[in-house]
């Protein structure tokens, strides 16, 4: 390099402009597949809304309240699509039904101990399909806890 007049100091070395670009692309691409997933998890919500099924028609009796709770839960874990949770209400709601007709403590019951307390093998086959879906390693899917909500109702019209 020549010596500049006047003691003058040699001009700064600027990065070259390329890097910076490539930085506003990796950020505009992250923000894009944040938005994305954003519309599809939104999407998705929406679509399992709308696959919501008809409630079951309610008998009418003493039962129709019993039925009502049951339909509570299922709408209110269909919405937040935590089908576990819900399995943990409904055995809650459930235990809390058959203690108040059987008059009996069945709160401290496991499943395996409920057929020879009730002694009807299909509510304890209820409660023990219910075990498996609340405390299994992989979640249960929205038709589990369909079935197991329609299950609920067959089994509270089982009961007086």
């Amino acid at each position: 390099m020549q010596d500049l007049p006047a003691d003058l100091a040699d001009p700064l070395h600027l990065a070259d402009p390329y890097p910076f670009y490539g930085l506003l692309g990796a950020l505009a691409t992250l923000l894009l597949l944040a938005l994305l997933t954003v519309l599809w998890w939104r999407r998705r919500r929406r679509t399992v809304a709308a696959a919501l099924p008809p409630a079951p028609a309610p008998p009418t009796g003493a039962s129709s309240g019993i039925w009502k709770a049951i339909e509570d839960v299922r709408l209110r874990f269909f919405r937040s699509q935590d089908y576990r949770r819900g399995c943990h209400a409904l055995a809650a709601l459930l235990r809390a039904h058959l203690e108040g007709t059987t008059a009996q403590p069945l709160s401290t019951l496991t499943a395996r101990e409920m057929p020879a307390a009730i002694g009807d093998g299909a509510v304890a086959s209820f409660f023990e399909l219910l075990a498996e879906l609340q405390f299994r390693r992989r979640r249960p899917t929205l038709e589990e806890f369909r079935g197991a909500c329609d299950l609920a109702h067959a089994v509270v019209g089982t009961k007086p």
